[in-house]
């Protein structure tokens, strides 16, 4: 029985508010910035010299999103596309551009934490929205910016530091049980300050085995030595789920636990020549279940996997998958204005090795009796940048030289060209090559549904762009993009109609056109209902070449994304935010019908409404909260055949 809507809150009191309480004695968390620096190249820019496509989610949006987790936020991103499994605090897939979940990267405070399993794993961050100062999303191609694997674009999450001494406290519940509770504090010096955060989240499910436990932890420390200035950052996450329909609808009972954590040093300083450098480290460890080992669920006898429920066994499943990932860099930039503009070089260092009982090469040792194989990958880029930028001309050009072991020296570059009609309308251009690596699961992966190719090659695109932008001050905007990427081997899991195995394979082609358009506006006098308006579409079309082969992920883009952000007054200190997002998915998918335990024809994904609603009210230092996501119990599919949550009330 599928369980879709449940408005049972389960703490007495928030049977009238679910509420989410905030005590702090730091009452202004906005931050007002001056001049807005952008780091979508290895050139620092304000905002009128940025050519690149870039977005911000700034601290409303994020703070009003649906719930705490970061994946949220993300969907108010005009070319965004945040596949969900269950819950988004479980696993959100992030696409870009129409690309995959492997297609891009994702930085924390810029240090690069993609994972090289899989893209599954990219947004298991150890920071919630309640650690966000803002979100900057690049779009495009930024391999020669970013290095491997930008693909489509980058996301980096910025926290925020805090300006003077505080605690708050936060704690919600409602719906299916799920109770989430949240502490920070801040210490603000002369010259260093502290920031901690700790959150726990949890719920029942709101379908069967789509329970879940979060834990994550986060340090930051900013400190001035001199002239320099230092960043610090540390955290750790604890997840476990159940992972009703996740890889293969034909087991409900799979379930993952994933452990990691991360460290890093940021540096930089320097006037004339100015400079960066950076250390990191993150490991991350994860088990998958296809059985899930539980009171509830399976016992291990004998080499039999035995239902607690049905008494059924299965010989044939040899036990859990095991990986252990880990990568470490780091980083260097320089960059200086002179007379012909401004100039930046750098270079990366990254290594990303593997442990796993699945993925990789046999080991000669087994590792503690639990990994059987493993594999390692070097990789080293060499970046330089140029550009001219004057009131009305501006012109950045850039390069990266990249080289892994496996695949040895790759040479990508890209320019972009811009022209200012006045002083607030820019048009601009840009060409841009960009690389993806093979992840170790599409390369080595082995199970009953999917199977990986250690023979993949890296993927390949330049991509085309002409836009225009108008800025004014932050207070109001709009912007226009068309591009179109030409993908070569590009990878993807494919199977023949009436296959049940899919296999990673590089596909001749997959060329992708998109238009974007935005628009805001925040200029509203004090008094007025209206504090900010956000309106976006974005369009996608494919045309891909995969003799007839079905895809699992490459040719199901979003088609259509139209986005309605409106932040209102109400009454006094009473506020809302309400947010609607239209979508349509392109394709089909073969339907599993868990009735028959068969596969019972293909079904069309569908136009999907959502809409999201957050009540907001302020008493001194306390704050209300009550947020309804998906508030018309829409039925629908991120992902072929894995449901996601009805209607739900925090």
């Amino acid at each position: 029985m599928q369980i879709k809507y449940s408005p049972v809150i389960t703490i007495p009191l928030l049977i009238l508010l679910s509420f989410y309480l905030s005590y702090s004695q730091n009452n202004n968390d906005t931050i007002i910035l001056e001049e807005v620096i952008i780091k979508s190249g290895r050139i620092s820019l304000s905002e009128k010299q940025n050519l690149k496509h870039t977005e911000i989610i700034g601290i409303s949006e994020i703070k009003n999103s649906a719930d705490n987790d970061i994946s949220s936020a993300l969907n108010s991103g005009a070319s965004i596309d945040v596949r969900q499994r269950s819950f988004s605090k479980v696993q959100s897939d992030l696409s870009i551009r129409g690309g995959t979940f492997d297609q891009n990267i994702v930085l924390l405070n810029g240090i690069n934490l993609s994972d090289p399993q899989t893209g599954h794993h990219n947004l298991n961050l150890p920071v919630n929205n309640s650690d966000l100062q803002e979100i900057e999303i690049i779009y495009g191609a930024g391999s020669r910016i970013f290095g491997a694997n930008a693909f489509t674009g980058a996301v980096n999450f910025k926290t925020k530091a805090p300006e003077n001494n505080f605690i708050e406290f936060n704690v919600s519940a409602g719906s299916f049980n799920t109770v989430n509770t949240n502490i920070s504090a801040g210490y603000s010096g002369d010259k260093t300050t502290h920031y901690f955060s700790a959150d726990y989240s949890q719920s029942d499910g709101f379908e069967y085995n789509t329970d879940y436990n979060r834990l994550s932890l986060y340090y930051e420390n900013n400190t001035k030595i001199n002239s320099v200035n230092a960043k610090t950052m540390g955290g750790f996450i604890d997840k476990s789920f159940g992972a009703y329909n996740f890889y293969t609808p034909q087991f409900a009972d799979q379930y993952e636990h994933i452990q990691a954590c991360f460290a890093a040093l940021k540096l930089d300083g320097g006037q004339n020549i100015k400079w960066n450098g950076n250390l990191y480290w993150r490991t991350l460890k994860d088990r998958f279940e296809l059985f899930r080992e539980d009171k509830n669920y399976y016992a291990q006898k004998n080499n039999y996997w035995i239902n607690k429920n049905t008494a059924d066994t299965i010989s044939w499943y040899k036990g859990h998958n095991y990986h252990l990932t880990n990568i470490a860099g780091s980083g260097f930039n320089a960059e200086t204005d002179w007379v012909f503009g401004k100039s930046a070089i750098g270079g990366d260092y990254r290594l990303e090795h593997i442990f796993s009982n699945v993925l990789g090469n046999e080991l000669d040792d087994k590792h503690k009796e639990l990994y059987t194989k493993n594999d390692m990958r070097q990789n080293i880029s060499v970046f330089a940048e140029h550009g001219y930028y004057t009131d009305k001309i501006l012109v950045n050009l850039g390069c990266m030289a990249y080289w892994n072991q496996q695949y040895d020296w790759n040479f990508y570059y890209g320019g972009d060209v811009g022209y200012y009609l006045n002083k607030n309308i820019l048009v601009k251009a840009g060409v841009n090559k960009a690389m993806r690596l093979p992840t170790f699961t599409e390369l080595y992966y082995q199970g009953p549904s999917n199977l990986g190719n250690p023979d993949l090659i890296p993927e390949q695109a330049l991509t085309y762009e002409i836009g225009g932008k108008y800025i004014n001050n932050r207070k109001s905007g709009a912007g226009i993009n068309l591009f179109y990427r030409e993908g070569k081997n590009i990878i993807s899991w494919i199977k023949n109609p009436g296959n049940e195995i899919w296999k990673t394979e590089n596909l001749t082609t997959l060329n992708t056109t998109g238009i974007e358009t935005n628009f805001f506006y925040a200029g509203f006098n004090d008094a007025f209902i209206l504090n900010k308006i956000h309106l976006s579409y974005m369009f996608l079309e494919q045309d891909k070449y995969a003799a007839g082969l079905e895809s699992k992920y490459t040719l199901d883009q979003l088609r259509h994304k139209f986005i309605l952000n409106i932040d209102h007054n109400i009454y006094k200190k009473l506020k809302g935010f309400v947010s609607l997002n239209v979508f349509r998915r392109n394709g089909e998918f073969e339907f599993f019908d868990t009735g028959t335990m068969t596969y019972t024809g293909t079904k069309k994904y569908q136009t999907v409404p959502l809409i999201n609603y957050t009540l907001s009210f302020e008493l001194n230092k306390f704050e209300f909260y009550l947020k309804a996501y998906n508030l018309t119990n829409q039925d629908y599919y991120d992902i072929g055949n894995v449901p996601t949550p009805g209607l739900t009330v925090m």
